[in-house]
């Protein structure tokens, strides 16, 4: 059974990435390295995110990397290479 916790914790670590990045250009107005800083920042926590995402969401059966971190139970999802269904808990 896949952690629905996980799942939450990876998605919010990479949406949280991606608006720090984009924010970036604007804090380089206020100094050369703040843009720097927080560009890095931004992809340090997309990276902590695919980590999470590629250690503890994988296929029951088959241990491949393939399902998609779901917040809320939206619909039964397969496994692409061994057809099992992805049970999370909750």
């Amino acid at each position: 059974m896949l952690k629905r916790k996980y799942a939450r914790i990876s998605i919010v670590l990479f949406l949280v990435g991606v608006a720090v990045i984009l924010l970036s250009p604007t804090f380089s107005y206020f100094g050369n390295d703040w843009g720097l800083v927080f560009y890095f920042t931004g992809l340090a926590l997309d990276i902590a995110a695919f980590v999470v995402r590629f250690i503890f969401i994988r296929c029951q059966s088959c241990g491949k990397v393939s399902p998609m971190p779901q917040w809320t139970r939206s619909g039964t999802i397969y496994c692409h290479k061994c057809g099992e269904r992805f049970d999370y808990d909750k």
